[in-house]
């Protein structure tokens, strides 16, 4: 019953949290440009936002059925596109340049780090 409950609470923040603080990433990857409760809430709402819109266009346009299964790799798609927009946008990843218009460069030192640190 508690594990249930534990594992419960650990998928929903899994699913709330994290496919949109990589989105988040993506758009803001400089330090200066959020804070840390700005970026903690801008994960929750780009998650709130982008999965079940991925979701319902995966579901009516491409009849994809909504099982476990879609979720899974709608989340992993999701959380891809955001950590490889970080990447470019960080100069790990090179593009060519006529695609700098869509990802802005910035300097590798005031990236903010993929792994949070709560200090």
């Amino acid at each position: 019953m508690v594990l249930e409950l534990v594992s419960g609470f650990a998928s929903l923040a899994f699913v709330l949290f994290v496919p949109g603080y990589f989105l988040t990433l993506g758009f803001f990857p400089g330090k200066k440009e959020l804070d840390g409760i700005e970026r903690f809430t801008f994960s929750i709402v780009f998650s709130m936002f982008s999965l079940p819109f991925l979701l319902l266009i995966l579901n009516q346009v491409f009849s994809v059925p909504l099982e476990l299964n879609s979720v899974i790799y709608s989340i992993a798609a999701i959380i891809l596109i955001g950590l490889i927009s970080y990447l470019i946008r960080i100069q790990k990843i090179s593009v060519p340049s006529s695609l700098n218009y869509f990802f802005p460069k910035i300097d590798k030192n005031d990236a903010v780090p993929i792994i949070p640190k709560f200090s």
